[in-house]
């Protein structure tokens, strides 16, 4: 289940912002695939993933990062209103 929450994600955030799944979940500094994975993280977690849920699916596909990475991204989406606006219209 956790894992068919984050696929969907992958694809919804993907397609929303225009972007391919592997500069989604690359390690990239690049500040539009930092933007897409921060709004990956916030969709998840609004889909009830807790954020170690999180970690380990980004793991599964070879992109290491830190709870607080995750937890960065969230808050940055929750306190960015055109970010939040476009992560609500994210169905997944």
């Amino acid at each position: 289940m956790i894992e068919d929450i984050f696929k969907r994600a992958v694809k919804s955030v993907s397609e929303s912002v225009g972007c391919n799944r592997k500069e989604l979940l690359s390690s990239s500094r690049k500040f539009s695939d930092v933007e897409a994975r921060d709004l990956l993280y916030y969709v998840c977690y609004s889909n009830l993933l807790k954020l170690k849920h999180i970690q380990k699916c980004m793991e599964d596909y070879n992109c290491e990062t830190s709870l607080s990475t995750i937890s960065r991204g969230v808050n940055k989406v929750e306190s960015n209103r055109d970010l939040r606006n476009i992560a609500k219209s994210i169905k997944i």
